[in-house]
């Protein structure tokens, strides 16, 4: 009977340590597993962090382009409505009609001049037009058109 609790302790202490083997392995198993995601993982995060550099740099860089563009068309504009505020108006002068004697046909073209300044100067000129609107205090004058204005100042 002894022999018999021999073998059976025998053999209940080789199926503990069969499935204490079998345990330890597992578990080597898990962990090798577990060190190759988390190298993984790092690998990962580092690639990340460069993507996520190279988005930054791009943005400044986008930004920094963008702000200049829009620097740069500031200045256009500013310049292109300084040039176009500082330009000399166009004179309006009075062409004076000399009588021409020497030829009757010299005539027919100094009466047509004469004639279309006569039109030109009784009708007054956009910016006239606007500067009479602004003594007057109309409201929107610079956006009118030259008939807008002229009824404007009726």
């Amino acid at each position: 009977m002894a022999a018999k609790k021999n073998s059976k302790a025998k053999s209940t202490k080789s199926k503990l340590d069969a499935e204490l083997d079998a345990a330890k392995s597992t578990i080597k198993k898990l962990r090798s597993t577990v060190s190759k995601l988390e190298k993984n993982v790092e690998k990962l995060e580092k690639k990340l962090e460069k993507k996520a550099g190279q988005v930054r740099a791009e943005v400044k860089a986008r930004g920094a382009s963008a702000k200049r563009a829009g620097t740069a068309a500031a200045k256009s504009a500013t310049g292109s409505r300084k040039a176009s505020t500082t330009a000399p108006r166009p004179r309006t002068t009075t062409v004076r009609a000399t009588p021409v004697t020497t030829a009757p046909a010299a005539k027919a073209p100094a009466a047509q001049t004469t004639a279309a300044t006569s039109s030109a100067t009784a009708e007054p000129t956009v910016a006239q037009l606007r500067a009479a609107a602004r003594k007057k205090g109309v409201a929107g004058y610079s956006r009118m058109r030259k008939d807008q204005l002229v009824a404007a100042l009726k």
